[in-house]
């Protein structure tokens, strides 16, 4: 239902900014701008530093295919809070074992439309 609501009432062209914690690859917080729908930049949050590009952004529909992709592989934990108004993930954690250390994910994002 929330990725209907994004499909209806979601811009093509947004910034989202995000903060992925995990013991993995482009762990912080970043800034992404889609234009069109399309990823234009990713930039190091104000204050984290650097400022080179990344290969991966989370993009409101990679937001929703994250959360996706832990249910099909059966993630013991998989939360997600939506926004109200747009429909589209504001915070994902997901715990894939619960037995296992240092597989957890969690994923805040805030939208700002520009279109």
């Amino acid at each position: 239902m929330a990725r209907a609501e994004w499909l209806a009432a979601g811009p093509t062209s947004y910034s989202v900014s995000y903060e992925r914690r995990c013991l993995c690859p482009n762990s912080g917080d970043f800034v992404a701008e889609v234009r069109d729908g399309v990823v234009v930049s990713v930039e190091p949050a104000v204050g984290f530093g650097g400022g080179e590009e990344l290969p991966f952004a989370f993009t409101v529909p990679e937001l929703f295919a994250t959360v996706q992709a832990a249910i099909d592989r059966g993630a013991a934990v998989v939360d997600v809070e939506y926004d109200v108004m747009l429909g589209y993930p504001t915070r994902i954690t997901i715990d894939g074992d619960r037995a296992a250390e240092d597989d957890e994910l969690l994923v805040t994002a805030q939208v700002r439309t520009t279109d």
